[in-house]
């Protein structure tokens, strides 16, 4: 529990607790267990010098947890919509047992304003049992029937809303597990399904009268275009979603997350389709919504995680090595500074940011991240551990340094024959032939020969890189002509470009107002 806050938590805990004195005995345990790198109780018994809690052990830590749960609870009632809700409808329960009806009445009105502001529904059902209950309890007093008759219309409302929602949520889920139980579409079954599910999400979508039920029918849109690969639909249901989140900032207050999710899969959605000034440009928007959730330590992580990914993708497919390069000198800083950050997305960022070094010849910056990158070799799948092998190998080579090049060889071979079960891809072949041919000093003599060679048979089979794979045959051209790494990769994205302006949805132009979002969000957030 206690490895698991974050500062902003354990810093809110400790003022909590300041100028108690009689918590002090659970702070000396908490602290104490704060420090521990294992938690490792005899080790933490015999640290902490208070004789209480080295003899009532078990009962000291099992008050300190309810204690950290309570000022959780304090801490996120400050923070999310729902708690206070949830506190609201505590105090609505309280003013009802002693009968202080109107004041209950004025707490209730609130509550359910917040509902209804928020699109939080599922609360509305409880917060009309109270209703119900005041209404009863004071005998119907100045209550007309127009007015039960309009308490009932409301419930009704309220039930069509929660039931749109919960459908619109449903089908979210239903297409998650639909592909992680069926995978890639290939049957004519699996097409009519899929199709099935899109006509009842379209359903929804066209009847719903609550943004929150549009929201969730729209991801589910996103996620089906996405699957079926689709990528002009895909990209405009992505733009759909941040309009209604822009239109909506008070329903993104409940979930802070939500607009920035949204602006991630956009930005992805615009990378794929080489749209990169439209990439960027959300890319920025999402730095702006950072400027306004700083108070908020979880949601700022996500955002900044959401933001790193983007960046060091975006920099690596565009070609825009050199602007890359002092972004990726951020996101080094951000990595080694994030005390949140998992093992597997601290090396794969390191990869990331090793790739936009080479590419724009950074070598210091990028053998730094390649040493880096050994602290989790044992972590790294094999496929990655093959790319980050190809890449020092190529980087060695525009250095001419022909015997480091030649000690990581017998690595490759054995980590690809065993991934692919010797039967490598095409263009592992062709690198591994030319990795090999290395080992003859004649060949060596012969090298532009050599690269001249090995670059024609990459260009022959360039349609095998994906989207983000690094471009081999580039690379070798480089070394074969005046022409920078950085000007070929763009060429050739223009070149590509011209085959998926087709998908793009520039026409559909959205703008945010953040000021907007800054005030929906709650005090403590922003």
């Amino acid at each position: 529990m206690i490895q698991s806050l974050d500062k902003s938590e354990k810093r809110y805990f400790k003022l909590y607790f300041s100028g108690d004195k009689k918590e002090q005995k659970y702070m000396h345990l908490y602290n104490a267990i704060e420090k521990a790198t294992v938690y490792d109780e005899r080790k933490i018994k015999n640290s902490i010098k208070d004789e209480y809690v080295s003899k009532h052990f078990a009962e000291t830590k099992y008050y300190l947890y309810q204690l950290i749960l309570k000022v959780l609870k304090n801490y996120r009632t400050e923070n999310s919509v729902d708690n206070l809700l949830i506190d609201k409808i505590q105090n609505i329960e309280v003013l009802i047992q002693k009968a202080l009806w109107n004041q209950a009445i004025n707490e209730l009105e609130k509550a359910k304003k917040m509902t209804y502001d928020y699109e939080r529904f599922e609360f509305l059902q409880l917060l009309f049992s109270y209703q119900a209950k005041i209404i009863v309890s004071t005998r119907l007093h100045g209550i007309s029937e127009t007015d039960l008759q309009d308490l009932l219309n409301e419930r009704q409302d309220a039930q069509l809303k929660i039931t749109q929602t919960q459908n619109a949520r449903h089908k979210v889920m239903q297409l998650v597990e639909a592909r992680n139980r069926i995978g890639y579409i290939k049957t004519k079954k699996d097409i009519a399904f899929y199709e099935n599910i899109k006509n009842e999400i379209e359903h929804i979508l066209e009847h719903a009268d609550c943004n929150i039920a549009k929201i969730y029918a729209i991801e589910s849109l996103v996620f089906y275009y996405n699957h079926t690969n689709q990528k002009k639909e895909q990209n405009f249901y992505c733009k759909k979603l941040v309009e209604l989140h822009t239109q909506n900032p008070n329903i993104n207050a409940s979930n802070p997350y939500q607009l920035p999710s949204a602006l991630h899969n956009l930005c992805l959605s615009e990378i794929n389709l080489l749209n990169f000034d439209n990439a960027l440009f959300w890319i920025k928007k999402e730095l702006a919504y950072l400027e306004i959730i700083q108070n908020d330590a979880e949601i700022k992580y996500k955002v900044e995680w959401s933001l790193a990914s983007l960046q060091s993708f975006f920099y690596n497919v565009s070609g825009r090595f050199d602007e890359g390069n002092a972004v990726a000198n951020q996101l080094l800083k951000w990595i080694e500074s994030t005390e949140q950050l998992d093992n597997t997305s601290r090396w794969r960022f390191y990869g990331n940011c090793a790739e936009i070094f080479l590419s724009s010849k950074n070598y210091k910056r990028f053998f730094y991240c390649m040493y880096k990158l050994q602290e989790f070799w044992n972590n790294i799948d094999s496929y990655h551990k093959i790319n980050y092998t190809v890449l020092q190998m190529m980087a060695h080579l525009d250095e001419k340094e022909i015997e480091s090049v030649l000690y990581s060889y017998n690595f490759l071979e054995k980590e690809i024959n065993t991934i692919r079960d010797n039967q490598p891809t095409i263009i592992e072949q062709i690198l591994l032939d030319f990795f090999k041919q290395l080992q003859d000093k004649k060949q060596v003599k012969n090298l532009t020969q050599l690269i001249k060679s090995t670059h024609l048979l990459l260009k022959e089979n360039e349609q095998e890189i994906q989207t983000g794979e690094f471009e081999y045959a580039l690379w070798l051209e480089q070394m074969l002509t005046k022409n920078s790494f950085e000007n070929l990769v763009r060429q050739k994205r223009k070149t590509q470009q011209a085959d998926v302006e087709q998908f793009w949805n520039n026409d559909l132009k959205i703008e945010i107002d953040f000021e907007q979002f800054r005030k929906s969000l709650p005090k403590r957030i922003r």
